[in-house]
């Protein structure tokens, strides 16, 4: 049997969430698909927060932006005094404003052999970063 592509339910544009003047939260936002995510949410007309541990790359990419549209927090998605921090920072400065979403892009990465395992405790901090163990603070 065959699908028929038109047998599927159609969005509307009204389905879809409004971008243009809301507030969206991206972590991991300074590097990666969390980058490219910020870049497109501010040519769509949002208020983006940047959340990334990298403060260099974070302020750069603040400033090349312009801090209208844009605010960058320091923030470790596994720890909730980051997190709450940053919901904080991003409220006095947008709190009219309506929140969009949040777009969570924040992990970190190894380089390593596949077959091979990691450490255990290298295991637990890829997870914990990832929110794959429950511990990511969004």
């Amino acid at each position: 049997s065959t699908l028929d592509p038109h047998s599927f339910p159609t969005r509307r544009s009204s389905d879809l969430p409004r971008i243009p003047g809301n507030v969206f939260y991206v972590t991991g936002g300074a590097s990666g698909l969390g980058l490219a995510t910020v870049h497109h949410l501010v040519s769509l007309n949002a208020f983006v927060a940047i959340l990334d541990m990298s403060t260099e790359a974070g302020e750069a990419l603040e400033q090349e932006l312009g801090s209208e549209r844009t605010t960058f927090v320091r923030c470790d998605v596994r720890s909730e005094e980051d997190v709450v921090e940053a919901i904080r920072v991003v409220d006095l400065k947008w709190g009219t404003k309506a929140v969009g979403g949040v777009v969570h892009c924040g992990g970190i990465g190894m380089a390593g052999k596949v077959c091979a395992s990691p450490p255990l405790s290298k295991a637990r901090e890829l997870m914990s970063a990832d929110g794959w163990a429950g511990r990511s603070a969004f």
